[in-house]
């Protein structure tokens, strides 16, 4: 005989009075179906690690014994020490802190994007800054987590930090954070790349260079100087480095004369080549920022400590109600 509303209100109410089940979810299973007797409070910490379940049970025939303290029906779980993570936190330590020195090159060194068009390069940087910030921030927790694993490994520190939905819960919005902006610049980060590889393939060697007429030779080279220019960053370097290496108005004249070009050619593809090479560098370590933190974050935790999104996603517990007297 199923229970009554108001009495099953009375059996969530003691439930939610207990200490650590304030604001749980509560299920309840007439011996037929289960259903959910009150949804809980998510703003209460309790309801995102533990849900309990009321099951009525038939007693009349008196058979039915119900323990007055709670007990386990299975064995608990054995204790986690820092001694078994240390090499894992080690990991995740070291890849966090990789993660953020990619991304402080891609930050730092100024990206903008080969092929930008309105808004992209801003996004970029946006992007690029968050993810910084959030390898940085990983960064110092796995420091933190190794400097406690390896100076308590008889403890239990990290386990019970796992288990603390504020710190828990904090990391997850910091990983998901660091995955999405990765994923987010993954695209563009891609596009640029294979500009930059487009780039390199169109520019003539040296050999070829030296075999070609005044003409052809001259036209090679206004080509790829238009090419590599196109890009306001690459412009404004490669004009400086042009002109460290002629000068200015020799410059001006590279891209209008063909005679000066042709004169000129082996110098302005040796510039160009040098200016590729760094952005192609570049394109590489921001196609690697973008899939490092995802990649590390689907890693299990017991490979990769903290660099891993599971160690902050820890779980819960379910507990069954079989008996509670509310008269």
């Amino acid at each position: 005989m199923s229970l009554t509303k108001g009495r099953l209100d009375r059996v969530v109410d003691a439930i939610h009075a207990q200490p650590g089940l304030t604001g749980v979810i509560v299920g309840y299973y007439d011996g037929l179906m289960c259903s959910v007797a009150d949804q809980g409070y998510k703003v209460a910490l309790p309801y995102w690690e533990t849900a309990v379940i009321v099951e009525e049970i038939d007693d009349s025939s008196g058979t039915v014994a119900v323990p007055s303290d709670p007990t386990d029906s299975a064995q608990p779980p054995g204790t986690i020490t820092n001694r078994s993570r240390v090499w894992s936190e080690f990991a995740g330590a070291g890849l966090n802190c990789g993660f953020a020195v990619i991304s402080g090159i891609g930050v730092l060194g100024g990206a903008a994007a080969e092929v930008p068009s309105g808004g992209t390069s801003t996004f970029l940087v946006v992007v690029a800054w968050a993810g910084l910030a959030t390898s940085s921030i990983q960064c110092i927790n796995g420091i933190v987590r190794t400097v406690e694993a390896a100076s308590n490994p008889d403890s239990d520190s990290l386990a019970r930090w796992d288990q603390n939905r504020i710190y828990t819960v904090s990391f997850l919005v910091v990983d998901a954070i660091g995955v999405g902006a990765g994923l987010a610049s993954l695209a563009p980060n891609v596009k640029n790349l294979l500009a930059v590889l487009e780039r390199r393939g169109g520019l003539p060697a040296a050999q070829a260079l030296a075999k070609m007429g005044r003409e052809t030779r001259a036209k090679a080279i206004q080509d790829a100087l238009n090419q590599a220019r196109r890009n306001p960053e690459s412009a404004k370097i490669l004009d400086q480095a042009l002109k460290d290496a002629l000068s200015s108005k020799t410059v001006r004249r590279v891209a209008k004369n063909a005679v000066i070009a042709a004169r000129n050619a082996t110098v302005v593809s040796d510039v160009i080549a040098d200016e590729t090479a760094r952005r192609l560098s570049r394109a590489i370590i921001d196609v690697i920022g973008s899939v490092d933190s995802p990649i590390a974050s689907g890693l299990p935790s017991k490979w990769v400590g903290s660099a891993s999104g599971s160690v902050n996603a820890a779980g819960g517990q379910l507990i069954h109600v079989v008996g509670l007297d509310v008269d």
